[in-house]
């Protein structure tokens, strides 16, 4: 055998080694799966961000052993991230929105949606959270505990007419709530049927009004419901107070509104004003000189005219 054939072969052979190699997976290498997702939020960012920061305090157990309340086991090497794993002991790591208690359990936090903590407890025994407010968020103290809540900014705006501050928080106006005072508060007495009308709110009166999502129909406040509009010789409006939305009739030139619809009202040419209605429905007209009003009409005075003519004669 020549050197070119046996120099070859030698090549061949590191090639096959090289690529079995390559191929072959130790039982305690991690095999990373897509990042978990919980609220838009990276798992191994956020939610065990208290872990990174603390690994010299996991405590690692066997994973027959492992126990986690409100959370799961997973291997130790895959929340730290930083060696390979070469065991697979597990640590409890809490869901999101709650924080560890012990080394087994996790308790909700109340920090906000999709916000975890710390918890510590105070000479007395009594645990009490300690929210991880990431950027965009600020830490509110009042009244009780301090939750997480959304910074305003020229990218995200306050609602409902409320104004963002020097420090970044919004001021709401009366009858809203929320980081960006995007809760109404009259919504669940005013607007019930949700799956029918939509709550909004009114600057300029400050009060909670519903909307039919259906736009051919309206919201009569008074029945609580949406319906087409009654006013058939007119168009149909809406009034607003300081208590609720009123809807209303806009009539047409000769009809009035009675009773929340429009009805012809006419009195004639010798009519004085707007013609009226009574409590019953009857035309109240207002005659000018020279006419009588009769069965809701302003009638020319000529009879009495005539007979005057004739006397004189």
């Amino acid at each position: 055998m020549d050197k070119t054939a046996a120099f070859s072969i030698a090549v061949g052979f590191y090639v096959y080694i090289f690529i079995i190699s390559a191929t072959k997976v130790s039982e305690n290498d991690v095999i990373k799966p897509p990042k978990e997702l919980t609220n838009h939020i990276p798992v191994d960012i956020f939610v065990n961000k208290e872990y990174r920061f603390n690994n010299s305090k996991l405590k690692t157990i066997r994973a027959d052993e492992c126990k986690c309340k409100n959370g799961k086991c997973m291997r130790a090497c895959d929340v730290t991230k930083t060696t390979r794993c070469e065991d697979q002991r597990m640590v409890c790591v809490c869901n999101p929105e709650f924080g560890k208690t012990s080394d087994d359990e996790c308790e909700y936090c109340d920090c906000g949606q999709g916000i975890n903590c710390t918890f510590t407890r105070n000479v007395y025994g009594v645990s009490s959270a300690n929210c991880i407010c990431p950027e965009g968020y600020y830490k509110d103290y009042y009244p009780y505990n301090a939750k997480c809540k959304l910074k305003c900014s020229s990218e995200r705006h306050c609602q409902n007419g409320g104004t963002c501050n020097w420090y970044n928080r919004c001021e709401c106006p009366s009858g809203t709530k929320g980081d960006l005072c995007e809760e109404i508060d009259d919504c669940s007495s005013k607007c019930e049927n949700r799956f029918e009308v939509d709550c909004l709110y009114n600057e300029r009166y400050r009060i909670a009004y519903c909307d039919c999502k259906n736009w051919s129909l309206y919201f009569d406040q008074e029945a609580n419901i949406c319906k087409p509009c009654p006013c058939e010789n007119g168009f149909c409006d809406y009034e607003f107070n300081y208590l609720y939305r009123k809807l209303i009739c806009r009539c047409n030139y000769g009809y009035k509104k009675f009773n929340g619809y429009c009805k012809k009202c006419d009195c004639g040419i010798g009519a004085i004003g707007q013609c009226e209605f009574d409590s019953r429905g009857g035309r109240i007209c207002k005659c000018g000189v020279g006419f009588f009003e009769r069965e809701g009409r302003c009638l020319v005075v000529v009879i009495n005219t005539v007979l005057r003519i004739r006397s004189a004669r």
